[in-house]
C-alpha cells in the first residue's frame, strides 16, 4: 500500500481579509493501494490542492499523519518527497524563461539526480507525449498558458517514482492534449510501469474514465468514497431524465423542482446566449412526469431539442452526496 493510512489528517489556512481560519482538510482519513488510480473530487474550494500538498509535505499538518510510501508525512519528510512526482496547479512559474524549454527539463533531471544517459531520451520522449517537441528551443514565456501547462506535465514525466501525484492536470489544454495526456497516465504509468496515481479533479467525466475508486469531497471533508460503479448503482433506484432545451432560462428549473414525484433537477448551462441547456430530472417514476416537465418548459418559454433517459453519472452522485451540482 503506498498510503497504508491517512489519519484524521487536519489542516487549516488564515482568511487574512477577515482575519478567520478556513479549515482546508478537515480530519480526512482514507487509504488507496499499490498500483491503484485514485481520485479526488470537488468543486474549487473543496481543499483537494491543500490535501496534496500536505501529501507531498509542501504544507504540515496541524493535526494527523499520513503514510506515503510507507514513510510518515511529520517524521521522514525527505523520503516522502523522494517517493512522489508531483504535477501541481501552476508549475510553470517555477521555470526559468532564459532557457529554453528543453534545457529547463534537463536542468530539472540535473537537480534530481537523472543520470545522464538517461536525461536525453527521457526529455525527448516527455516533450513528444505533451506535444511540446516542436517547441523544444522555445522560452517558456513564449508559450501560452495551456502550452505552459503541458511544460508542467512533462516535468512530472520525467522520473519514475511509485507515486504519481496530478493537481486538476488537464485545465487549461485543449482536447486532443488531454486526451493524449489521459491516455499516458493511464496506459504507460499507471498500467505498464505500475505507478500508483493519485489524481485530483472537478472533470467528472474525467474521473469516471481513469479512476479505479474515487474520493468525493467537499468543505474539507470526504463525503463519498468507492469505484465510480459502485456510487453510480446507489443511484439506480431512481430514473433520470437529460433533456435538452433551447430558451433556457433559471426559473424553469426552480419549477421543475417544484413538480410532484421529481426527486431532484439539476441544469448545465451549453450556450449562454442562445439558451441552450441540459436539464437532468431525477423521478422514481419517470414516464408519470415526463408529460408535466415538458409542458411546463414549453409554457416557460423554452423549446425541447430532444430528450432521453440515461444512467446515473459521477456527477449525479455528487449532487446527491452534496446537495449542489459542480
Amino acid at each position: 500500500m503506498w498510503v497504508d493510512g491517512i489519519k484524521k489528517l487536519f489542516k487549516s489556512k488564515k482568511r487574512e481579509k477577515v482575519g478567520q481560519f478556513v479549515t482546508a482538510v478537515d480530519h480526512v482519513t482514507f487509504k488507496v493501494e499499490k498500483g491503484e488510480f485514485f481520485g479526488i473530487l470537488g468543486p474549487n474550494g473543496a481543499g483537494k490542492t491543500t490535501l496534496v500538498k500536505l501529501l507531498c509535505c509542501i504544507l504540515r499538518a496541524e493535526e494527523g499523519t499520513a503514510l506515503v510510501n510507507g514513510y510518515d508525512i511529520n517524521r521522514e519528510r525527505y523520503q516522502v518527497k523522494a517517493s512522489v512526482s508531483l504535477v501541481a496547479q501552476a508549475g510553470w512559474r517555477f521555470f526559468s524563461y532564459a532557457q529554453s524549454v528543453k534545457e529547463n527539463l534537463e536542468l530539472t533531471a540535473a537537480l534530481y539526480g537523472l543520470p545522464r544517459k538517461e536525461t536525453e531520451q527521457r526529455v525527448t520522449q516527455a516533450l513528444k507525449t505533451v506535444g511540446l517537441w516542436d517547441r523544444r528551443d522555445s522560452s517558456p514565456m513564449e508559450l501560452s498558458s495551456g502550452m505552459r501547462q503541458k511544460l508542467v506535465l512533462a516535468k512530472g514525466f520525467l522520473f519514475k517514482t511509485p507515486i504519481f501525484i496530478l493537481d486538476e492536470p488537464t485545465v487549461g489544454l485543449d482536447p486532443p492534449s488531454a486526451v493524449a495526456v489521459r491516455s499516458y497516465v493511464k496506459k504507460e504509468l499507471n498500467k505498464e510501469l505500475g505507478q500508483t496515481v493519485l489524481m485530483t479533479t472537478h472533470l467528472m467525466e474525467e474521473a469516471d474514465m481513469l479512476c479505479d475508486r474515487v474520493a468525493i469531497m467537499e468543505k474539507g471533508r470526504i463525503v463519498a468514497c468507492g469505484s465510480p460503479e459502485e456510487l453510480k448503482k446507489a443511484l439506480q433506484k431512481e430514473e433520470i431524465l437529460e433533456i435538452e432545451v433551447t430558451n433556457y432560462t433559471g426559473q424553469i428549473l426552480d419549477k421543475i423542482k417544484k413538480l410532484r414525484l421529481v426527486s431532484r433537477a439539476s441544469a448545465r448551462i451549453l450556450d449562454a446566449t442562445l439558451g441552450y441547456a441540459t436539464i437532468r430530472v431525477h423521478s422514481p417514476e419517470i414516464e408519470d412526469v415526463l408529460p408535466s416537465v415538458i409542458r411546463l418548459i414549453e409554457t416557460s418559454g423554452g423549446k425541447v431539442v430532444y430528450l432521453k433517459e440515461v444512467k446515473p453519472s459521477l456527477e449525479d452522485v455528487y449532487l446527491k452526496t452534496v446537495g449542489k451540482g459542480l
